[in-house]
């Protein structure tokens, strides 16, 4: 299950849960917020009695204070279509963002970044859409095909308060797109920068490393090539279900 909000009218009801679970069934459930305190609280402590596993998908450092009873969590992000590799050199875009802006709250850093891109006179591609238009994102098909043709994506992990690892990262370095984002620690012990990705610490630095690998594309592949090679070592997305179904979870009850 992804995503299960009690009360909400098209979910499976809890009753009905704690019957299949009663009766041996394996449940498993897929977290992909887990940001605060309030989403544990509201959702995922709610029904942490019910199940085998809870999958969080968008953290590796687990919140093991916000655990309850003995269910078992594990990190693991959710699988990423392959796309075919299209070469650098056939790229037509060289920065490219897709995702959500606002002008106040959580997304607003975000949009001062591309703001402050645009005046500095760097192009973004792509679709940044307000938060509360969700109307105006991109149909699947049509970002990942643009991402793909794309020279560097361009990401945050800027969650509020918290960091986060949203899909978009993993789409981002799948496509063989060079991977650039604020400097964050939640990638420590997966991926590397200035090996498998590139981060940044203020606007003035992002100005210019962009400045810098617009001038050198050589680096900007290898680093590129280099990002995905890691995410699919690191990342068996074909082989996501038989994963999470089978041993390699050591899922207990």
């Amino acid at each position: 299950m992804h995503q299960y909000v009690p009360n909400f009218y098209y979910s499976p009801s809890l009753r009905l849960l704690e019957f299949i679970d009663n009766r041996g069934a394996k449940i498993i459930k897929i977290w992909m917020d887990t940001y605060n305190d309030n989403l544990w609280d509201q959702r995922i402590n709610q029904i942490s009695h019910l199940g085998n596993l809870n999958i969080i998908i968008d953290t590796p450092k687990l919140r093991t204070k916000k655990f309850t009873r003995s269910n078992s969590y594990r990190y693991f992000p959710i699988p990423i279509k392959s796309l075919p590799l299209v070469a650098h050199s056939d790229r037509t875009r060289f920065v490219y963002y897709s995702g959500g802006v606002e002008n106040y709250g959580i997304y607003k850093p975000r949009k001062d970044v591309l703001d402050f891109l645009e005046q500095n006179d760097i192009r973004v591609d792509g679709t940044q859409y307000n938060r509360t238009l969700p109307g105006k994102r991109p149909e699947y098909a049509t970002y990942r095909s643009e991402l793909s043709q794309s020279l560097i994506g361009l990401n945050f992990t800027w969650k509020g308060d918290s960091d986060v690892l949203v899909t978009r990262t993993w789409e981002i370095l799948s496509s063989g797109t060079l991977l650039l984002q604020n400097k964050s620690d939640l990638f420590q012990g997966l991926l590397t920068p200035g090996i498998h990705y590139i981060e940044f610490s203020c606007n003035s630095e992002l100005l210019e490393i962009l400045k810098t690998l617009k001038n050198d594309r050589i680096q900007l592949e290898k680093i590129a090539l280099a990002g995905k090679k890691q995410y699919e070592n690191l990342f068996q997305t074909e082989t996501f279900w038989e994963t999470v179904i089978g041993s390699d979870f050591k899922i207990l009850r």
